[in-house]
């Protein structure tokens, strides 16, 4: 496959990283090894880290100039499970990747670290997650992966309903089994319980005359944020500097908690219930000559 150039565009990518308790979010970024792609990677791990701390060691610039890198991915971790058992246990990761080639924006995920895509400023795409609101992948796993139950008692999500109020909804926690339980449908690791397959979506034909900004981040980041804060996202001056310091100001913030009986005044979150923050960011613009 050989090298492209992009003379029609100027392409910045940028990763940050802040790291709360669990230390387990990834991101980088960069270009393939024969320049045939540039890509932003997010990891978002959880349990114990073995397969976090493989994906934070794979040479991605080299892996993402095969188009069989799932399948070679897959394999690896495949390998690392069978071989490492217990330092595995239920350990797990979400992984998102997006790949730009030439007038071409190709994401690929499994789990909850979602994609957005923003062009002009406007919202125009957002990764289908694998998480209790996809209803194909409730069906997938109750049908085909042998789970012990949908756990849904006494389970809970925080929401945002603004910058002021956070809200208490209904969540579910999926059991595959062997202590495998997880909030999300879909996730790396976990002994193939969950299954093999990621997402995938692809934005092409972009309009050489519009400006299109790529976000990829942890749940530490989209648990933090609302529809309204949409312009700030995609506002090309906020890069993931901008973007992980904006969620983390909401994380220690003071809140009106609507715990759904009633809402109460000056509620702030406990030091380990602050969650690591991942985002990376592609920014595709037309060149200016």
């Amino acid at each position: 496959m050989a090298a492209f150039t992009d003379t029609n565009r100027d392409i910045i990518l940028a990763h940050e990283i802040l790291q709360a308790r669990s230390k387990q979010d990834f991101a980088t970024h960069g270009e393939t090894i024969a320049g045939t792609a540039k890509y932003i990677v997010v990891c978002d791990g959880h349990g114990k880290s073995l397969i976090i701390n493989y994906l934070r060691s794979v040479d991605w610039k080299t892996l993402l100039e095969d188009p069989k890198f799932i399948e070679k991915l897959m394999a690896d971790i495949e390998k690392i499970e069978r071989d490492n058992p217990y330092e595995c246990g239920n350990g797990g990761s979400t992984l998102s990747v997006v790949l730009y080639t030439e007038n071409s924006i190709h994401c690929y995920w499994v789990g909850d670290s979602s994609i957005k895509i923003f062009e002009d400023g406007k919202l125009v795409f957002v990764s289908d997650n694998h998480d209790r609101h996809n209803r194909a992948e409730v069906k997938r796993i109750s049908e085909t992966c042998n789970m012990r139950g949908i756990e849904r008692e006494n389970v809970w999500d925080i929401q945002l309903v603004d910058d002021k109020i956070i809200k208490s909804v209904p969540s579910a926690l999926f059991d595959f089994g062997a202590g495998h339980r997880i909030n999300m449908t879909h996730a790396l690791g976990h002994g193939g319980r969950t299954g093999s397959h990621f997402g995938y979506s692809n934005f092409v034909n972009m309009d050489p005359t519009k400006t299109y900004k790529v976000v990829v981040a942890s749940d530490g980041f989209w648990d933090m944020t609302y529809s309204g804060d949409d312009d700030y996202i995609g506002n090309c001056d906020n890069g993931p500097k901008e973007l992980v310091a904006f969620a983390n100001s909401r994380w220690r913030q003071e809140w009106i908690h609507d715990n759904t009986v009633r809402r109460i005044p000056g509620i702030k979150f406990p030091d380990d219930n602050i969650d690591d923050i991942a985002v990376a960011t592609a920014l595709i613009k037309p060149l200016v000559l």
